[in-house]
């Protein structure tokens, strides 16, 4: 999970949540690789890994290919652990493209579930709709299939009530984050 600097990311409401430090390992633009590197170097390889890609960026419209290399790549890293969860990018109605995008995370969840069953898959777009403020945008944006406005700060990044619903239904008793736990 990238940090940014106004402190707005969801590792800091997971790591509050379970008063555990959450190692950040990405940095805005990492490949996996670095990514892989930075786990290795800290000896985090056992730790559980929570995955998320808040903004689909670097990627070609009408395929999931990379998305798909990319979670291949953490199961050859996490192996023979399985303690990972992966968060398919939500789509905001500012982003370039937004309905191909949306399609592409619609296809990729239902192929990650294929591939590697529900547990390490994490839809954390239900959670945004539900926080809907009921104007006519937000509807408009979810029978778009989209995160509603009202929980955006700039129309593309999550305001913190909506990184801190997704931080509780992360971190939950029993939740998914407990469930990939010990994998």
């Amino acid at each position: 999970m990238a940090y940014r600097g106004n402190g707005l990311y969801l590792g800091r409401f997971v790591e509050s949540n379970l008063r555990e430090a959450v190692y950040n390992t990405a940095v805005s633009g990492s490949s996996f690789s670095q990514i892989g590197a930075r786990i290795d170097a800290a000896g985090l390889r056992d730790n559980p890994l929570l995955i998320w890609d808040g903004a689909a960026v670097g990627r070609t419209l009408g395929s999931i290919g990379m998305e798909l290399g990319v979670v291949d790549a953490i199961v050859r890293l996490k192996a023979p652990r399985r303690n990972w969860l992966i968060i398919p990018s939500v789509v905001t109605p500012g982003q370039a493209s937004a309905e191909r995008v949306r399609d592409d995370m619609a296809a990729l969840r239902r192929e990650l579930v294929a591939r590697y069953g529900d547990v390490h898959m994490f839809d954390a777009l239900p959670i945004l709709q539900g926080l809907a403020d009921g104007s006519e945008q937000d509807r408009a944006d979810v029978a778009r299939g989209m995160v509603p406005s009202s929980v955006l700060i700039d129309g593309l990044h999550l305001a913190r009530p909506a990184l801190v619903a997704l931080a509780d239904a992360l971190t939950r008793a029993g939740g998914p984050m407990a469930t990939v736990r010990d994998l």
